[in-house]
């Protein structure tokens, strides 16, 4: 009986190793793309949560002044900013509401996926919110328009 002790020839060990390289080049992209697309949803998910969570806010805040004190509170909301370009327009009431010319308040957060800009209207019997939701596109993906409720006053 012969034996075979000949071993593995290198166009074997070659073909082999190519085989492996294509298998784990195709698993690092499938990862990859996978945590890309984690990664956006995550943030869209947050934005959206964000956006939900400031209508809530406006939902329980009975004037400006308390949705502002509400939306610098720490959590969720604690992302948003009033814009700056509203800010110099605004005056403050005897009570502490903000006003400006258009007499509105508005809110800002960015990410590297998504905008949210919410705006705030306080006149002295009902209170405005509008929210909308914008992808990198400027798409918009989530919108309350005009979610309105009445103002009790003191």
């Amino acid at each position: 009986m012969k034996k075979n002790n000949r071993g593995v020839t290198i166009l074997e060990v070659i073909l082999a190793m190519a085989v492996i390289m294509v298998v784990s080049v195709t698993a690092i992209m499938i990862i990859t793309q996978f945590s890309r697309i984690s990664s956006t949803m995550l943030s869209r998910n947050e934005v959206i949560t964000s956006a939900e969570n400031a209508l809530e806010t406006f939902k329980f805040a009975r004037s400006q002044k308390e949705f502002d004190q509400l939306m610098n509170m720490t959590g969720t909301n604690r992302f948003f900013e009033r814009d700056a370009y509203n800010q110099q327009d605004l005056n403050r009431d005897g009570d502490g509401n903000y006003i400006n010319p258009r007499g509105s308040a508005t809110y800002s957060m960015q990410d590297a996926h998504y905008a949210v800009r919410i705006q705030v209207v306080y006149t002295p019997d009902t209170a405005l919110f509008s929210v909308n939701v914008m992808n990198e596109h400027g798409v918009s993906i989530y919108s309350i328009v005009n979610y309105a409720k009445g103002v009790a006053n003191p």
